[in-house]
């Protein structure tokens, strides 16, 4: 695992002016991944994760007009190093050392002196099973090398695709004559799903709200629930450490695992046996108690911790892009 990464990801979150969890127009956000970087901007964030549900797309679309890590750190932070080396002996080439140069680059976020803002970390959230339950795995990256996971993104689309094909018939059978391409994947939204039958819903006024959508036929359990086959979480483990990139547990809260500490702590800790991993600790809709509850344990447990808003736009109202003035309550 980038497990320089994974400290660097707990040391801007401790920074606050970050929000590492958003998602755009190509999953299930209102915002275009243009639209949601320039209200990072707007916002002052000094970093945004763009994590998409199964596809890089957003990222690919951007990545030409906003810096990464990596790209910053080639940038800037050698070319800073290379100038003192030049002054000392103008025959020596800088060797690129990613851990100092995160720790620079930390530095220059704390201090308010990135040329650059906001900047980009490519990230993607996977849905897994881990002991029988789906739960939410967000995979961050220093720069391209998120590419890598490509080929598995490719098939979980697949997957999806064929879900959404049983979940229009099931619509269908309720009642509600949705169109069969309506979940027909585009360029610009390469991944659809519950979030998009939802919205078609509410447009032709068989519900009030999005909520409701879910609420009354859309969630588990629900009549036109459909379950789309899942990887179990160690295999999705194995591909982000393959990739050289770092898995953090999302939203630990959604899944109960809050009911009490020590059910919070076997989960975690299981998982940590796996692999190096860290928690978002900070939530848009976590209580104070959560968060203090989670954050304590990845303290415990000496595990990378992370915030983030969940942004969905107007999808998902209740969950605001994190700003400039943002910070963890527990610091």
């Amino acid at each position: 695992m980038n497990n320089n990464l994974g400290f660097f990801l707990s040391k801007i979150t401790e920074m606050g002016g970050i929000d590492l969890h958003a998602h755009s127009t190509a999953s299930d956000g209102s915002y275009t991944p243009e639209q949601l970087l320039d209200l990072a901007k707007s916002n002052k964030l000094n970093f945004i994760a763009l994590t998409d549900h199964d596809t890089i797309q957003g990222y690919q679309n951007i990545i030409e007009h906003f810096s990464t890590i990596d790209s910053y750190l080639a940038e800037y932070y050698c070319s800073a190093k290379q100038n003192i080396l030049n002054q000392q002996n103008p025959y020596k080439s800088q060797t690129f050392d990613f851990e100092a140069g995160l720790l620079w680059l930390a530095k220059q976020a704390k201090y308010g002196k990135l040329i650059d803002s906001p900047i980009l970390i490519p990230g993607v959230e996977l849905s897994v099973i881990f002991e029988n339950q789906e739960i939410h795995l967000l995979a961050y990256y220093s720069g391209q090398e998120i590419e890598l996971l490509d080929d598995f993104l490719e098939e979980q689309r697949v997957a999806r695709y064929k879900r959404n094909l049983e979940l229009i018939q099931r619509v269908n059978d309720l009642g509600f004559p949705i169109p069969e391409n309506e979940l027909d994947p585009s360029p610009e939204q390469p991944v659809t799903g519950r979030v998009k039958i939802a919205k078609w819903l509410v447009a032709n006024n068989y519900v009030n709200s999005i909520q409701q959508a879910f609420n009354d036929y859309l969630a588990e359990g629900k009549p036109a629930y459909v379950p789309r086959q899942r990887v179990e979480l160690e295999y999705a483990l194995q591909l982000i450490d393959q990739s050289n990139g770092f898995p953090v547990i999302a939203h630990p809260h959604q899944y109960g695992w809050c009911d009490n500490h020590t059910l919070l702590t076997e989960k975690i800790t299981k998982i940590a046996n796996l692999a190096n991993i860290g928690v978002e600790a900070f939530h848009s809709n976590a209580s104070l108690e959560q968060q203090k509850m989670i954050f304590s344990l990845a303290e415990k447990l000496k595990l990378p911790f992370t915030a983030g808003s969940d942004f969905h736009g107007t999808n998902k109202e209740d969950h605001q892009l994190y700003s400039l003035n943002y910070k963890p309550i527990v610091f």
